[in-house]
């Protein structure tokens, strides 16, 4: 216990005052009570005709930036696949020098406990990506930083011999950032001073 040096309690429905032994019983420098983000933070859906706040668009000169949800349903006619076909409509890439993608689970990945997580949207979404040349697609879940080349698996053809993926100019750079370091602490943690900085998109 006394090696405890960060206790999530989120889930718990703990409600109340935190009780005092248990900074006694332990080195504890982060506790945390949060609910989801949904609760503590607002987003911009409906401005962007959104139906959810898992998935909404921000314009800002000059990037065009597209959040979308992994773990809600965007097969085909779905709230989050039409939203996204809209959406992908509405960029003007005259305007726009740069129109990226933010995910949780990347598409692609070399980890080989989360390899083909994000097989199901990229099946779904990859195509129209490659069609609007997102330039880039940034993800989190993997805890690992990986950069790739453009590259797409839009002529997936298994009989042909076309199983993976190729060399795309329209394709995106797919970006994986790391959330933790090899320590396991959360990103930016001065235990000294009882700071510590968590990033925004809950990428865990």
């Amino acid at each position: 216990m006394r090696k405890l040096r960060y206790l999530d309690l989120s889930g718990a429905g703990f409600t109340g005052m935190i009780p005092y032994q248990l900074g006694n019983l332990s080195d504890l420098d982060i506790l945390s009570l949060d609910v989801t983000y949904l609760h503590r933070m607002a987003t911009p859906h409906l401005a962007s005709k959104s139906s959810s706040p898992l998935w909404y668009a921000v314009r800002r000169t000059p990037a065009h930036i597209i959040v979308l949800s992994s773990y809600s349903p965007d097969v085909k006619y779905t709230h989050q696949w039409r939203w996204v076909r809209g959406e992908l409509k509405r960029v003007e890439r005259e305007k726009t020098s740069w129109l990226i993608v933010i995910m949780h689970v990347p598409i692609y990945n070399s980890n080989v406990k989360h390899y083909t997580e994000g097989e199901s949207m990229r099946t779904v979404f990859e195509n129209w990506f490659v069609k609007a040349k997102v330039d880039f697609i940034f993800a989190g879940h993997v805890h690992a930083y990986e950069r790739s080349y453009r590259i797409s698996n839009i002529h997936y053809n298994i009989s042909r011999g076309d199983r993976y993926p190729a060399p795309d100019k329209s394709a995106p750079v797919y970006v994986t950032v790391v959330y933790e370091d090899f320590d396991g602490d959360p990103v930016g943690c001065d235990y000294d001073n009882n700071i510590c900085l968590y990033l925004l998109s809950n990428m865990h």
